[in-house]
């Protein structure tokens, strides 16, 4: 897999014709650049790789914290017994007041600065409770860290790409392009069927999760 080491020296070929890291301000731009490049990607499409189903161990649910939290990728769901799933569908906070006080359902509070947090009414203590989420992406910081971008070339044309349009360069709107379509066909991979799947029709509600 491709490190922020690989990327930089595949950029510098392009732009500096040397492949050496560059240093000093140059280093830091085009750190910040590949970090730009990874974020773009992460806010295009709900990637695999950026599932998470979260499973923590509480005495309350009353507000659960949520690491690098983006949005919930489907109800959080109560493990009753035998294989059953109750369900605790998202609702707008402001909603809750609209509901009777036993309802089962879940809310999401915070902001990117101060965190975020689950609410979820109606569940037991001491439940188990499985909460599937969108993470947000691991940006690169240091030159080890390694790439989770699935076709890193759209980093490195993204880096080529800014430092080609702070240049005034014209060859930046062909970079760009090509990082588009890179873009692109990673999306369309991402929308072919896993591997082993069944192409059924996906079962709703309390069938969804029953075993048996």
């Amino acid at each position: 897999m491709a490190t922020l080491n690989d990327i930089l020296l595949d950029s510098a070929s392009y732009l500096d014709l040397d492949a050496t890291i560059p240093t000093g301000t140059e280093l830091t731009t085009r750190v910040h650049f590949s970090q730009q490049a990874v974020r773009e990607w992460s806010n295009s499409y709900k990637w695999r790789q950026l599932k998470v189903e979260y499973t923590p161990s509480l005495a309350s649910f009353a507000s659960i914290g949520i690491p690098n939290f983006q949005y919930l990728d489907g109800a959080p769901m109560e493990f009753l017994s035998d294989g059953i799933y109750q369900a605790y569908p998202e609702i707008a906070p402001a909603d809750k007041y609209e509901k009777d006080v036993n309802a089962k359902y879940s809310y999401i509070m915070g902001s990117d600065a101060s965190g975020f947090s689950l609410h979820v009414n109606g569940i037991d203590v001491n439940a188990t409770l499985s909460i599937p989420y969108v993470r947000g992406a691991s940006v690169m910081v240091t030159l080890s860290d390694v790439c989770e971008v699935p076709d890193p070339q759209f980093v490195t044309d993204r880096i080529i790409s800014y430092v080609l349009q702070a240049r005034n360069d014209e060859r930046f709107p062909v970079v760009l392009a090509d990082g588009n379509r890179l873009l692109k066909n990673m999306i369309g991979t991402e929308m072919i069927q896993l591997p082993g799947g069944v192409n059924t029709t996906k079962k709703k509600g309390t069938a969804a999760y029953s075993i048996g």
